[in-house]
């Protein structure tokens, strides 16, 4: 009787250990993090020593963003050709995968001048791993638009027109999207998008559930002043948004995309008050839980500045968080 009363109580407490190990994983789950250049000039000055410190906190991979007016019909290099060449160097003397991330509109002539363009740049530099489609809301205006008029509608008009970008990719290189955290027809068919020997173009992910709280009383910021728009909560709502991507669409990887900025919540109302850290938190928390596949931080030219308090604020949140995420340790 003894021994089995002794056998029970092991099995208990046996189980008891695999399930706090169960509760627990998800906080011990690390993931790769990666960072949008933005406006910094990482090849020199302080954007080189941000990028530094980005690398040493855990950032394995930098996107680089060539242009950043998605308004504008026609392409034009934001920022400089010359910055991005350097900082594009500068990511890779520090051993960083490096991809390049246009905002894109659904329009033929455009998307072909961006694939010459950064077709030049690409082979410029050596090579890149991947491009990095940024198709939020001017690409949702321009596929509805192109779709009116495609017998295929808009996934016609969005298969058929991204043809004329990828046809400047090489093999090697891997085409990714970043999405509105709410599904959108454009995004959805540029996720479904075939190439003419039938097989998925987009093979990686990124939805963007910046769960900012912007000042003023605009319709835009006083969305994000809404509970399902709190930390944790707006990655909740994306990734249930996005989710059947993962499998119906077999990517390769489906990540979140974080604003790392405009975390002031102090005049909130109580329930929605948050430290800044705290905001920080509840996002990487959300993001390890719900299984996604990796973290990409907009932006580094939000942190470079010397001289704007809040810009040097933010730079220690962030290199404290990716060093969470990535799990080389808090500051």
């Amino acid at each position: 009787m003894i021994s089995d009363l002794m056998a029970w109580v092991h099995r208990e407490i046996e189980d008891a250990k695999a399930q706090e190990m169960a509760e627990g994983q998800h906080s011990e789950r690390r993931l790769p993090v990666s960072v949008w250049a933005g406006f910094a000039d990482l090849g020199r000055g302080r954007g080189r020593e941000v990028l530094e410190m980005l690398v040493d906190a855990g950032v394995s991979r930098v996107i680089f963003t060539p242009t950043n007016d998605a308004a504008s019909s026609r392409w034009r290099w934001q920022p400089s050709r010359d910055q991005i060449v350097r900082g594009i160097a500068a990511a890779k003397e520090l051993h960083c995968e490096v991809w390049l991330g246009p905002w894109v509109r659904c329009d033929k002539s455009f998307l072909n001048e961006v694939g010459l363009q950064l077709r030049e740049l690409a082979d410029e530099v050596g090579g890149v791993d991947g491009w990095e489609l940024d198709a939020e809301g001017s690409w949702e205006v321009t596929a509805r638009s192109a779709g009116n008029r495609h017998p295929g509608g808009i996934a016609g008009a969005v298969e058929e027109n991204l043809h004329h970008l990828t046809q400047h990719m090489t093999e090697r290189e891997m085409l990714g999207a970043t999405l509105l955290y709410f599904n959108r027809p454009g995004g959805d068919a540029l996720l479904r998008a075939k190439d003419s020997s039938k097989q998925p173009q987009v093979t990686t992910a990124t939805i963007q559930a910046y769960s900012v709280w912007l000042p003023g009383d605009s319709a835009k910021a006083e969305s994000t002043h809404q509970e399902n728009f709190q930390p944790g909560t707006l990655q909740r709502r994306a990734w249930k948004n996005y989710q059947r991507f993962k499998k119906d669409r077999d990517l390769v990887c489906l990540e979140m995309g974080l604003g790392w900025w405009a975390q002031d919540r102090t005049r909130a109302p109580g329930s929605l008050r948050l430290s800044k850290p705290e905001a920080f938190r509840q996002a990487s928390e959300a993001c390890l839980k719900l299984g996604a596949d990796g973290v990409c931080g907009w932006a580094v030219h939000l942190w470079d500045s010397l001289t704007r308090s809040q810009e040097r604020e933010r730079l220690p949140l962030v290199l404290n968080e990716i060093r969470y995420l990535t799990g080389l340790g808090e500051a």
